[in-house]
């Protein structure tokens, strides 16, 4: 009977042993860039005639397949102070019906 308790206990104390180290591996935190990605509070954000919108924007937008018949309704440049070189585009486009809002980088890649 002792020998019987006393492997419970071995079992028990192993189970909760384990248990223990699989939760310390599971525990991780997430990169401080993953976290200023979602931190929009740092954006600045203000509105810029189409006019003014880089060369390569406005090439890009003619160029775009998915978009033919789109025409740039409003933009904005976006800039985020914690974050170098992460200036990006927000162009609202209209077809006449539906209006989209796309972003892009300086090159005029859309971004996803």
């Amino acid at each position: 009977m002792k020998t019987l308790t006393l492997t419970i206990a071995l079992v028990s104390l192993a189970f909760l042993s384990s248990k223990a180290q699989l939760e310390q591996q599971m525990t991780f935190e997430l990169p401080e860039l993953v976290q200023l990605s979602f931190d929009q509070s740092d954006q600045d954000e203000r509105k810029i005639e189409v006019s003014d919108l880089p060369v390569k924007i406005r090439t890009a937008l003619n160029q775009i397949k998915n978009y033919e018949g789109w025409h740039p309704k409003s933009a904005h440049v976006v800039e985020d102070s914690k974050i170098p070189s992460s200036t990006f585009y927000k162009i609202e486009i209209t077809n006449g019906i539906e209006t989209k809002t796309i972003k892009m980088d300086a090159d005029g890649a859309v971004l996803v």
